[in-house]
């Protein structure tokens, strides 16, 4: 039988856009069915918002799996005021007997939770003792083990001042509080792990990902763009078998003897399957239909530069080495691999490094040079394309592929690319700063791929181009710039030399340079 339960969602003021559609495909990923009763939006203020589910297991299955969903309750009344809500309760006073009443030795307790401002504790005893005035029979107050705990739910609004008045008001019975996933997002953290990047994706935020991805236990997932693997890990722990490509060498290699193996081995997760390749040259993919999702955060610029592979210098780069590869076949002089490995075994013996021996003909051979990928920048709409034309040939009918998107706040629809296999499902917003933003897109895919191509967006957004400052953002760089000169002048006026950050580290690292030049030398003679 469906019950209606209040839920209350965590306060993050950047992620107000996604408390509901993380239940939703949190809902989808279980099996379960979950609506919303009322208002469908749930704007970006509020915390409570009552849904249906299909029975009050499938909602604590669904709350222990969510982030943004903090705890669910039974309501037994709301209103705008205190006095009102007090006639409720005392027409539904078969609750408290329901909870009370019907058996002996009891225990509860009285929480309060007020979302826009704070309670010292002396008000929080005040309000808890308005209650005085129900009916709790015999049951006995217990704050450590209580068996039924009734809270107290107060909405004064967001950016309110101390002595705003009361908006709204709840009162349940708690039925869950979602504790599991806090706990995995916690130890999941960015400063615990081992390994990190510029651009690690916080663990919560991976989480958060890997839901709108309706990833599962058992799904083939990967990132095509996945750099130290932060969103990867989050979907390992969900248990999900993971893969993984990445262009820059270095990032794979690791650091200080750490690499992206070592944090799926500090949580004991299974280890990643990972591959060097380039998204924009995908022949080293079969086309076919294998992944479940894919779940990634391309590079675009911000704070590590989007590359692709030069197509037209590693042509040249590959027909030097079959050049260079047929003459060492047609020449005798070349050592062979067995010539190669018993002349270091000789090398070894006499104690004498690579160094200090002859360079002979064979360091010069296109086997033993490192190849140095030539790479130019990679675009946003043809990272755009490319990403959904792998997920086309890639992802299973019905898998999904969800990634994240540069945006300013002048943001239009024409910004996405689009494909006829794919049906876009959520376009969930997330604010950087006051200019710049970005987007989770997640799409579904709907039918099999036969050759559709992707198209291209009509609008190829820069996020650095000044043609991209809103009004809001450049009254707020005038107002910085006025404060700057006003400050600049009165220190000048007043004699004080004034230096930015970065100026007195470029002060200090030339008196560094200048100090080093006029220091003698180990090896010069007194």
């Amino acid at each position: 039988m469906p019950v209606t339960l209040l839920c209350l969602f965590q306060w993050k003021e950047d992620l107000p856009d996604f408390r509901l559609p993380e239940v939703m495909q949190v809902a989808n990923t279980l099996g379960k069915k979950v609506s919303v009763v009322g208002d469908t939006t749930m704007q970006g203020h509020q915390v409570h918002q009552f849904m249906q589910f299909e029975s009050v297991n499938d909602a604590v299955e669904i709350a222990d799996r969510c982030v943004l969903l903090r705890a669910v309750f039974e309501p037994w009344a709301d209103a705008d005021n205190y006095d009102q809500l007090f006639d409720l309760l005392k027409q539904r006073d078969h609750l408290f007997k329901q909870a009370f009443g019907c058996r002996e030795g009891v225990r509860f307790k009285y929480h309060v939770e007020c979302f826009g401002r704070g309670y010292p504790n002396n008000e929080r005893l005040g309000l808890i003792k308005r209650f005085e005035c129900c009916d709790h029979y015999t049951a006995t107050v217990d704050l450590v083990n209580p068996d039924v705990t009734l809270w107290i739910l107060e909405d004064i609004g967001h950016g309110t001042k101390r002595g705003d008045p009361l908006q709204h008001v709840y009162f349940g019975r708690e039925i869950h509080q979602t504790v599991a996933m806090r706990k995995a997002f916690l130890s999941l953290a960015l400063p615990q792990r081992k390994y990190l990047g510029t651009t690690s994706m916080p663990a919560d935020i991976s989480f958060l990902m890997a839901n709108m991805a309706q990833v599962n236990k058992g799904d083939l997932v990967i990132d095509p763009f996945c750099g130290t693997a932060s969103i990867l890990t989050g979907c390992a722990y969900l248990g999900a078998k993971v893969f993984g490509s990445e262009l820059d060498s270095r990032v794979l290699a690791g650091k200080d003897g750490n690499d992206i193996f070592s944090n799926f081995a500090q949580y004991s997760l299974p280890e990643p399957e990972l591959l060097r390749g380039d998204m924009s040259r995908r022949f080293f993919w079969r086309n076919c239909e294998m992944f479940d999702a894919i779940v990634t955060d391309p590079p675009y610029g911000s704070r590590a530069g989007s590359r692709k592979v030069n197509k037209t210098k590693m042509a040249k780069i590959e027909a030097v080495q079959q050049q260079q590869q047929a003459a060492d076949k047609t020449d005798p002089t070349t050592p062979s691999k067995e010539e190669t490995t018993v002349a270091q075994q000789q090398q070894q013996q006499s104690g004498k490094t690579a160094e200090e021996e002859e360079p002979s003909a064979s360091s010069t051979t296109g086997e033993q040079q490192a190849i140095i990928v030539p790479t130019i920048a990679y675009t946003l709409s043809d990272m755009l394309v490319d990403l959904l034309d792998f997920a086309a040939k890639m992802l299973r009918v019905g898998g999904i592929v969800t990634f994240w998107l540069p945006t300013t706040e002048q943001y239009t629809d024409a910004e996405l690319a689009s494909h006829d296999c794919f049906t876009l499902l959520y376009n969930t917003q997330q604010p950087l700063t006051i200019r710049l933003k970005r987007r989770l897109v997640t799409m579904k895919k709907i039918k099999p791929w036969t050759g559709q191509a992707t198209v291209r967006p009509s609008v190829d957004v820069d996020i650095h181009n000044n043609l991209y400052y809103s009004n809001q953002y450049t009254d707020y760089k005038q107002k910085v710039q006025k404060k700057r000169d006003a400050k600049k002048k009165w220190c000048e006026e007043h004699g004080i030399n004034m230096m930015t950050v970065a100026e007195k580290r470029r002060v200090k690292r030339q008196q560094e340079k200048e100090a080093k030049k006029a220091k003698p030398s180990k090896t010069q003679p007194p």
